[in-house]
C-alpha cells in the first residue's frame, strides 16, 4: 500500500529529559521536510521548549504538539501507577489522531509498548527509533521497573515495520540479530555548523578537561571522577569541568569533596544546550567513558567546535572516533585506563591532523540536507510496505 499524497506523520516518545529535547527537536525538522503535518506526542517535552528551539525556527517546522507533563514516581508502586498513565494518555492521542495520523515514529520507544499495540490495531505503520541499550542500562541502574520494560521492548520490535538504529555496530551490541530484515541505519543528527563552530583555537585553551551528559551509571562518569586523582598526580595543572545533571549528582558532589578536588575540578549541572559552545571552546579535551552509548550528541559538537573526544568504543561512537586519526579511543572504563588516556592524549603531539580529520568527516556525514535525505528513504520505504 503506498501512501496518500497527504500522509501524515505523528511522533511518540516516552517521558523525555533536557538532553533529549534537542534530538527530539531534530526529528521534527527532519519529518517536517517529509511531511507538511506533523504531530507530535510528547511527555516532559515542554511546547515552551519545542516552539522556541533555534532547530525548529530555523527550519520553519509547522507541527502540532500534544503534551503530559509527567513526574516519575519515588517509590516502585507509584512509579508504576505514573507509567501505566503515561501510556494510557499516549494511546488516547493515538486514537484521537486516527484520521490525522498515518505513519507513527516511536522516538526512543522501547517502552510504549501500549500505544504501538494501539497503532497496530488501527492498522497505523510503526516506526521504533532505538537510542540505548535498555536491558544494560537498567542493569546498570539496577532498576527493577526497566526490567519489565526490556520484555516490551522485544514485543515492540516485533510489532514494528521499521527499526532505526545509528550504526550496524549496534545490531549485535544491542542484540537486535533476529530483526536485521526490517533495520534501517540511519541517524537523526544534524548540527549548525554555525552555532557549533571554533571560536578559540586549541593552542590558545587551557588544559581544561570535560564531561558534559547524564549523570548516570551507564556513562561510566564514575569512574571518570575517580580517574581524576590519577591525572593530577601526573599532570598538576589540569582543571577539569563536569556538566549535566542525574541520580549520580550528589554521589559525584560528595566525591570532590572527600577528595580535595575542588580546587581543581567544578561540577556545573546542566548546562543549557545554546551554552555548550562556549563550554566546548574553553576544553582541551573531551572524555565520554560510556558503558553503553546510540550516538552521542555531544561528541559531534565537541568535533565540530575543534575540541577532541577521547571516548570507549560503544555504540555508534567507533563510526565516527578513529583512535589516533579523529580522537582517541580507550580499552575500557577503567579509572586507571582513563587517566592513562587522558594523558596520552594531553600530550599527543598531531592534535591538529586530528581535529582538521574530525571536523571534514562530521561536516560531511551530519549536514542537515544530508539527514534528511537518509530519512527520505525510511519514508519511502515505509509507504510501500
Amino acid at each position: 500500500m503506498r501512501a496518500s499524497k497527504n500522509a501524515s506523520i505523528g511522533i511518540i516518545t516516552p517521558p523525555i529529559s533536557q538532553a533529549n529535547i534537542i534530538p527530539a527537536c531534530n526529528l521534527v525538522a527532519i519529518v517536517n521536510r517529509l511531511r507538511n503535518n506533523v504531530y507530535f506526542v510528547a511527555i516532559n517535552a515542554t511546547q515552551y521548549s519545542l516552539q522556541n528551539n533555534s532547530v525548529i525556527r530555523k527550519r520553519n517546522s509547522d507541527f502540532i504538539i500534544y503534551e503530559l507533563v509527567y513526574k516519575s514516581g519515588k517509590n516502585v508502586f507509584t512509579r508504576i501507577l505514573k507509567y501505566v498513565q503515561a501510556q494510557l494518555w499516549a494511546s488516547l492521542q493515538v486514537v484521537r489522531l486516527l484520521k490525522k495520523v498515518d505513519f507513527w515514529i516511536f522516538y526512543l520507544g522501547d517502552e510504549l509498548f501500549l500505544p504501538m499495540s494501539v497503532a497496530k490495531i488501527l492498522r497505523k505503520k510503526a516506526v521504533l527509533i532505538i537510542g540505548g541499550f535498555m536491558k544494560k542500562e537498567m542493569r546498570l541502574r539496577n532498576d527493577f521497573l526497566g526490567r519489565i520494560l526490556v520484555f516490551f521492548k522485544k514485543i515492540n520490535c516485533t510489532m514494528s515495520e521499521i527499526i532505526v538504529v545509528y550504526s550496524k555496530n549496534l545490531i549485535k551490541e544491542w542484540n537486535l540479530e533476529e530483526y536485521v530484515n526490517k533495520i534501517s541505519v540511519v541517524h537523526r543528527h544534524f548540527l549548525d555548523f554555525n552555532e557549533f563552530e571554533i571560536q578559540k583555537q586549541l593552542s590558545d585553551r587551557e588544559r581544561v578537561i570535560g564531561y558534559i551528559g547524564r549523570l548516570s551509571e551507564e556513562k561510566g562518569v564514575l569512574n571518570f571522577i575517580r580517574a581524576l586523582p590519577k591525572v593530577l598526580d601526573k599532570e598538576s595543572d589540569v582543571r577539569f569541568i563536569i556538566g549535566g545533571d542525574g541520580n549520580l549528582f550528589k554521589e559525584i558532589q560528595d566525591f570532590i569533596n572527600e577528595n580535595g578536588l575542588n580546587k581543581n575540578v567544578r561540577l556545573l549541572g546542566w548546562i543549557p544546550h545554546g551554552d555548550l559552545p562556549t563550554y566546548l571552546n574553553e576544553l582541551k579535551l573531551l572524555v565520554l567513558p560510556s558503558f553503553t552509548e546510540g550516538l552521542p550528541n555531544i561528541m559531534l559538537e565537541a568535533i565540530a567546535c575543534g575540541t577532541p573526544v577521547l571516548a570507549t568504543p560503544v555504540g555508534a561512537v567507533p563510526d565516527v572516533i578513529k583512535d589516533c586519526e579523529t580522537g582517541f579511543i580507550m580499552k575500557s572504563n577503567s579509572s586507571k585506563c582513563i587517566a592513562e588516556n587522558i594523558i596520552k592524549a594531553l600530550n599527543y603531539p598531531k592534535l591538529g591532523d586530528i581535529i582538521e580529520n574530525a571536523k571534514e568527516s562530521v561536516k560531511k556525514e551530519f549536514r542537515y540536507e544530508a539527514t534528511v535525505e537518509k530519512w527520505k528513504k525510511i519514508y519511502n520505504d515505509l509507504a510501500t510496505r
